[in-house]
């Protein structure tokens, strides 16, 4: 099931607007965009996301973002 993008909060207060049919989820525990995607960080600045680009949990991404953490905080049930 595809669920609609939620905001994802960080701690600095920034919101992310994340989609689960952006992502996929490895066995490795690691998530990989599945098409190109844009992610907004703090003052309008926007990042263009590749296809296929992996991410694990710890890895830090623009901005010292955990982009996986964030992922598997937001979607819990499709981080097992």
């Amino acid at each position: 099931m595809v669920q609609a993008a939620k905001p994802a909060r960080r701690s600095q207060g920034t919101l992310l607007r994340l989609s689960l049919a952006d992502f996929k989820k490895h066995p490795d525990g690691s998530w990989e965009t599945t098409r190109p995607i844009i992610i907004s960080g703090p003052g309008g600045k926007q990042t263009l996301v590749a296809a296929e680009r992996r991410f694990s949990k710890g890895q830090m991404f623009m901005l010292g973002l955990d982009l996986a953490a964030v992922l598997e905080k937001q979607w819990p049930k499709d981080s097992e």
